[in-house]
């Protein structure tokens, strides 16, 4: 095992730790809000009853078509026996704690390794703050954004890097389909797409007719796609910016993410200079820069889209920052290319990364002052007494039947918006065999299911120390092995000129 392997695993342990300690602390079995509709109601009552056909699979929820999320909920439901939507939190954070430090090591590839294991600690301590926490403490929700980015940045590492109409590139296309089938913004890869390949044109980097059809192809599949799957939900029209200085405000709010407007835009610096050289430069359409520049394309037409869609909402809520965390993390990238060379990095190791760490983490404490009820942690608060309020008022009403239990008129304090609604899914007896014994109160079940959930959220620490020696390992082999070059070096010299 090389020492970058080591280092990526190591960081994705930690990712997977840090994700599960927000979900034991936090999480609630109780269905939330979209669940209920696009999963206990139009999924798993009529698979239960017979009803569901492959069409069903694709038939809008909102503006989207949740084809893969609704996999993923049937896969769940198969191997809980009910609705686990902890189970599906967890799935959610261990793709994501696979995905990130990939996706870093993957654009960070023209970048010497002592560099990288540094971008590797960005990523660990940037998943320390739970920026994206509705996400992770939603099964639905954070499946629809982490497939939707998954497939959109696959995609985009298949078209931008392969001539029209080869098999690559037709892969690439069919990813973007993939990425549609989970949230509508999936198909902006192929806009994305489209512009850099247009961009390589004009670079001479592609040639030829095939080239301008393919570019045509991705542009026209993209408008027809959205005219024709993507409907029109006029209850959602108040949430749209309402003019053009509201819109561009949102869009310069969202692209200066964690920071406040108008400070925060300094930070695509580094990848606007990337971009700059990259465009100077002209390299072949394999080269890294490319991708890099689509991946600014579509981070720009999702922040565009979605205050598009969803206007301040988009702004103050968390549930979007999956994606501003992309941005964050390529700029980041973009940064320690930028970084001279001539800096000894390589030295700092194998301490370097730890003592940044904890220089991070003293940091946090001040800020914090040692509070969870500062910063992001008093929205995941405020989530938690929200969550076991719901889980109340569901399971008082499964037992008395009344609809006092469900009167509760505080925001959230019931886990749907239309009480009368809820009230008509508790009621019915498919439904109600899909949720939690919990909720139906009865003794929890004992299940190896049920038992691995409860060791891999109660050990979540054991991940994180694993993780933590796995990434230092990575350092102290990194480090040795540069020291076993630099002693061979002279040796080589003089074998050479013996020669």
């Amino acid at each position: 095992m090389t020492s970058m392997t080591m280092a990526i695993i190591g960081a994705a342990f930690c990712l997977f730790a840090a994700n599960l300690w927000l979900i034991q602390y936090a999480a609630n079995l109780t269905p939330y809000w979209d669940e209920w509709d696009a999963g206990a109601a139009s999924l798993l009552k009529p698979y239960l009853e017979g009803t569901l056909a492959l069409r069903s699979l694709f038939e809008p929820f909102n503006e989207h078509i949740i084809f893969f999320p609704r996999l993923v909920i049937l896969f769940v439901y198969q191997v809980s026996g009910y609705y686990d939507v902890i189970l599906q939190m967890i799935l959610n954070a261990f793709a994501l704690a696979l995905l990130a430090p990939i996706f870093v090591t993957h654009l960070s590839r023209c970048v010497d390794a002592s560099r990288r294991l540094y971008l590797l600690m960005a990523v660990i301590l940037i998943s320390i703050i739970p920026f994206a926490w509705e996400n992770t403490l939603m099964g639905l929700g954070g499946t629809e954004f982490l497939l939707t980015a998954a497939f959109s940045i696959a995609s985009l590492t298949l078209i931008v890097s392969a001539p029209a109409w080869s098999l690559k590139w037709l892969a690439g296309f069919f990813l973007a389909i993939a990425a549609f089938l989970n949230a509508a913004s999936g198909i902006l890869a192929c806009l994305a797409a489209a512009f850099i390949s247009a961009v390589q044109i004009f670079s001479s980097r592609r040639v030829g007719a095939g080239e301008w059809i393919g570019v045509s192809f991705l542009l026209v599949a993209s408008l027809v796609i959205i005219k024709r799957f993507v409907p029109h939900i006029y209850a959602h029209d108040a949430l749209r910016a309402h003019s053009v200085p509201e819109y561009i405000f949102y869009c310069l709010q969202l692209a200066s993410w964690p920071l406040r407007y108008p400070f925060g835009i300094v930070l695509f610096l580094p990848i606007i200079a990337i971009a700059a050289r990259t465009l100077r430069q002209r390299p072949p359409i394999a080269s890294i820069h490319w991708l890099r520049m689509s991946i600014l394309v579509w981070l720009g037409l999702q922040i565009f889209i979605l205050v598009y869609g969803r206007g301040q909402t988009a702004v103050i809520s968390s549930r979007y920052t999956y994606v501003l965390q992309i941005g964050l993390l390529l700029n980041l990238v973009c940064m320690v290319q930028i970084i001279p060379a001539s800096l000894p990095i390589r030295r700092t190791l194998p301490w370097g990364p730890l003592v940044v760490a904890a220089a991070f983490g003293l940091v946090l404490a001040i800020v914090w002052d040692f509070n969870p009820g500062s910063l992001e942690m008093k929205w995941v608060e405020q989530k938690k007494i929200e969550g076991e309020l719901q889980q109340k008022h569901v399971t008082d009403y499964l037992r008395t039947k009344t609809e006092q239990s469900l009167a509760d008129t505080r925001d959230f304090a019931v886990p749907y918006p239309d009480r009368r609604r809820l009230s008509n899914f508790l009621d019915d007896h498919v439904i109600r065999g899909i949720l939690p014994s919990v909720l139906l109160s009865k003794a929890p079940s004992r299940t190896f299911i049920e038992i691995g959930k409860s060791c891999i959220l109660g050990y979540w620490f054991v991940f994180a120390i694993l993780g933590g020696i796995l990434f230092q390992a990575g350092c102290f082999r990194l480090k040795a092995s540069g020291r076993s070059s630099a002693r061979s070096a002279p040796l080589q010299a003089a074998s050479n000129r013996a020669s």
